[in-house]
């Protein structure tokens, strides 16, 4: 057994395969894990970055990929409706500032991100 992936904790704070759960008055409910959130907002920002240099056709084509794979792998979870704002809002941004532009580049500093918080749940301190 290794050690370092094995652990005992309470249900609140137990996370597996990227799943955590969580108590309500009807019992408990399955959430997906703040971590897992966190890489998906991260990979989101980059698909949807200004700094990648793609056609628009193939940014789109990547993000639905992803989303779609991510939302079917997630679809057990109790996902509030913030975190389809969230990414949908994240294309937007990027859409939006191509069309400003003419094209997807822009200037180095600037990424297209959306600053949304994400979805929240009971027990994971938000």
């Amino acid at each position: 057994m290794n050690q370092a992936k094995s652990s005992i904790a309470p249900a609140t704070t137990a996370v597996l395969l990227g799943f955590g759960f969580f108590f309500t008055t009807s019992g408990v409910k399955i959430r997906v894990a703040p971590k897992a959130w966190q890489r998906a907002k991260a990979r989101i920002r980059s698909l949807t970055s200004r700094r990648w240099s793609v056609a628009m056709e193939y940014r789109i084509m990547r993000l639905n990929q992803y989303v779609r794979g991510w939302m079917g792998y997630f679809r057990l979870a109790d996902t509030p409706a913030s975190s389809g704002i969230w990414m949908s809002g994240s294309a937007v941004d990027c859409a939006k500032s191509a069309g400003r532009n003419g094209n997807a580049s822009a200037p180095r500093s600037r990424t297209c991100v959306h600053s949304g918080s994400g979805p929240t749940w009971p027990g994971n301190g938000a």
